[in-house]
């Protein structure tokens, strides 16, 4: 009898041994599975850049009120931002779209416009926003469109110019066919251009 008691303790440690491998295999997978999804879900705003950069120089920054139907250029650095009603032109980058429904961001490529959020992100309101926001967000993602509540005060969004500049728009007040903002824009980075 002295010798089964050992052979069952090895057994039943065996087992345990056993049971306890499986159990921290099975929440490490699921830890796995989680952070992946996890990332997706609370990182999906930024792309994989794993390092802040320093900003390039700010080449303009204030004001822009944005009315329904126009197109801006914020390239220029003329006062007005140069607006352009209807046909939106050439080196505009942003216009304010709208109806009774919904209000949008409309990101522009030349004379070509683009669907809201190839060229725009939003941010949201709980993040802080400076050069680096606007370089890791994902301007091709469709949920980070800037649509109806994503451009209410105290939110803001990226772009990317038609000549290559980030600019950051914060959005201070909104109002029936237009938005109040505050905008940067930083000089393009020459390594990047080439």
């Amino acid at each position: 009898m002295a010798e089964e008691e050992p052979s069952r303790e090895s057994r039943r440690s065996r087992q345990h041994r056993a049971t306890t491998v499986g159990l921290v295999v099975g929440i490490a997978g699921l830890l796995v599975a989680v952070l992946a999804f996890g990332r997706d879900l609370l990182d999906y705003t930024f792309l994989n850049h794993s390092t802040e950069v320093p900003a390039p120089p700010v080449r303009r920054e204030g004001p822009l009120i944005f009315r329904a139907g126009i197109a801006y250029d914020l390239d220029s650095k003329v006062t007005d931002w140069v607006p352009t009603n209807d046909a939106w032109k050439g080196g505009q980058d942003v216009g304010y779209a709208g109806d009774n429904d919904s209000d949008w961001i409309v990101g522009l490529n030349g004379t070509k416009a683009r669907p809201s959020g190839e060229s725009v992100a939003a941010i949201p309101a709980s993040q802080s926003w400076d050069f680096n926001t606007c370089a890791k967000i994902r301007l091709g993602d469709k949920k980070l469109a800037p649509r109806n509540d994503a451009i209410n005060p105290k939110h803001a969004f990226c772009l990317l110019t038609t000549e290559g500049r980030y600019a950051l728009v914060r959005i201070d007040s909104r109002g029936q066919g237009l938005l109040r903002t505050h905008v940067t824009v930083w000089e393009a980075d020459d390594s990047e251009s080439n």
